[in-house]
């Protein structure tokens, strides 16, 4: 059971658990008790209830209850498949509430069908869903009349309605149905103060953990990121305690569960490509915001690879973007397929023009649902502004999960000798950075070719190629170049000596991943060529300037004498 110092914060409350008279049920009724809270023990079967009335007890004998003059608890048998039973238990549950409230709703119950789909029957899937499913449902809304404001809702749920088995998938799918119950019902109720919460337990000491098979255990054990080992029923009422306490006010919409860590160890590979789309996507958005798709691949648990990117319909301004196109990642991927593309997609993009890389409260909502459909979902920020000649201003963020902050998390961590400390904005860690979400560190390469493209990605008129230090260093240029041609073409006179005394069959193989001087010499040759007619175009032009400045300086010194005379 949990610990007995618990301090309560839950007094006055009336809390509703169903499937509360033994296993995890049991000990949150008690858990919750013990908080003060006065309880509802909802069970099913009558041969559970000599065990719901020992919870009875149990909580009448607590010490803040010993002296009390009205029920502390009561229990009622109820079959939550059957919808006519739910008006009957809110009735029967306001005995508790002097103020006909019902605080506090824990929907517990739930019942594990182990079958593969082949075997399946329609009862079956009625049963499990009628259970799992609608129950909570109608419990909620037979209760909507009597939940006042700040009201507290909490779905069990299951890791396995994340990560599915093999054998359970009734029981799988429903669970992932509650969480998605869960989401709606916090964004439906949510405008008094209301949060509803979901726990998707790992494999808990209990009666039901019988019931999962060897292997599927073994599996799940091996999952569990604490100390690889199943949990206990006291560790899953605490955090129900905390979802109903005051503590949990501003978390609604959550599963809790084994999230992914705050893991700083993690990098962003970005492709050239996609590194250069993202620029000049984010260029010609200037000065309102862009946003797109990355394209990739999950490599492993600390690399990211985003291969390309597509820009997404959008609307936007100076300040922020959203999407405006809900199925348009679902058409892409399935644009995509057709022509034998199988990336992923691991996160979007978006630009920041002139101010710097962090997200908004905005993008943070943007990234909620990136991360809802796949939880390592990255969000890029590229300022298309700062990033000049070369030099590239790009971050990559991911949220960090309300519930590690409150549950007193740290995030994972590594050192390396090949990075460096970045020092972050004041703007970024005012808009939250560290506290909503937290940096990924981002690596690219580029070829020469690409550097020069980047070079030349803020020049926004044709003349700005034309543009020279100065004649003298392109005289130096020539000068080098030649003497390279001269070495090029040394080599390309022996290499020709060479061919002769060589038959067909060894020029085949001679020269192979060696340097081919006649590409060589064309190469520097042909550039050579075209940097020299810029160098006499941008002369000509000078000299053209410089021609009519003359005669435009002559032309009023002309008019300044007529005006004399």
């Amino acid at each position: 059971m949990a610990s007995e110092s618990i301090p309560l914060s839950l007094e006055g409350k009336v809390a509703i658990v169903t499937g509360g008279s033994r296993g995890l049920g049991a000990d949150m009724a008690l858990t919750l008790a013990k908080a003060g809270a006065k309880v509802v023990i909802i069970y099913a079967s009558h041969s559970s209830t000599n065990a719901a009335n020992n919870i009875i007890k149990e909580i009448s004998s607590l010490p803040h209850n010993l002296n009390s003059s009205t029920p502390s608890s009561i229990a009622i048998q109820a079959d939550l498949r059957d919808p006519t039973c739910f008006p009957d238990i809110i009735q029967k549950s306001l005995i508790l509430s002097p103020s006909n409230h019902i605080n506090i709703i824990v929907n517990n119950a739930a019942v594990q069908i182990g079958l593969p789909v082949s075997e399946i029957t329609e009862n079956d899937f009625t049963d499990t869903y009628t259970l799992n499913i609608l129950a909570p449902m109608l419990l909620l809304k037979a209760s909507l009349p009597y939940l006042p404001s700040n009201s507290r809702i909490i779905n069990i749920s299951s890791v396995a309605g994340r990560s599915g088995f093999s054998g359970l998938s009734l029981y799988c799918s429903s669970k992932a149905a509650l969480e998605g119950l869960t989401r709606s019902w916090a964004a439906e109720l949510g405008t008094n103060g209301t949060t509803v919460n979901a726990i998707a337990c790992g494999p808990i000491q209990t009666d039901m953990l019988d019931s999962i098979p060897e292997r599927i255990k073994g599996r799940q054990k091996e999952d569990t990121p604490v100390e690889q080992r199943f949990g206990t029923k006291d560790e899953v009422s605490d955090v129900v305690v905390w979802l109903a306490g005051e503590g949990s006010r501003w978390v609604s919409g959550q599963t809790i569960n084994d999230a992914p860590a705050i893991d700083n160890s993690e990098t962003v590979y970005i492709s050239s490509l996609a590194l250069l789309k993202m620029l000049r996507h984010g260029r010609a958005g200037v000065p309102m915001e862009v946003m797109g798709l990355m394209l990739g691949e999950f490599v492993d648990d600390y690399t990211v690879r985003v291969v390309d990117v597509f820009a997404m319909p959008q609307s936007g301004t100076g300040v922020s973007v959203e999407a405006v196109d809900p199925v348009f990642q679902t058409k892409m991927m399935d644009m995509l397929r057709q022509t034998g593309r199988h990336e992923t997609v691991v996160g979007w993009y978006h630009s920041h023009p002139g101010f710097g890389c962090w997200l908004s409260s905005v993008d943070i909502n943007t990234q909620q649902s990136f991360e809802q459909l796949t939880p390592r979902a990255v969000a890029v920020v590229i300022d298309p502004i700062q990033s000049v000649k070369g030099k590239v201003v790009i971050d990559a963020f991911r949220l960090i999960n309300p519930q590690s902050l409150m549950m007193g998390q740290e995030p994972r961590q590594s050192t390396s000798n090949l990075g460096y400390l970045q020092k972050p904005s004041v703007q970024a860690l005012v808009h939250g950075l560290n506290r909503h979400y937290y940096s990924i560190a981002i690596n690219y390469r580029k070829t020469p070719l690409e550097e020069n493209m980047l070079m030349n990605l803020h020049k926004n008129v044709w003349t700005a190629a034309l543009e020279m230090p100065d004649f003298k260093k392109a005289d130096e240029e020539n000068v080098v170049r030649m003497e390279k041609m001269v070495g090029l073409a040394e080599q390309y006179t022996k290499r020709v000596e060479e061919e002769g005394g060589l038959s067909a069959q060894e020029l085949k193989t001679r020269y192979v991943g060696k340097l081919d001087p006649k590409k060589h010499l064309e190469d520097v040759g042909k550039r050579g060529i075209e940097e020299n007619i810029v160098t006499a175009l941008v002369g000509m032009v000078d000299r053209q300037a410089g021609m009519s400045c003359a005669s435009a300086v002559n032309g009023i010194k002309e008019e300044g004498d007529l005006m004399e005379e």
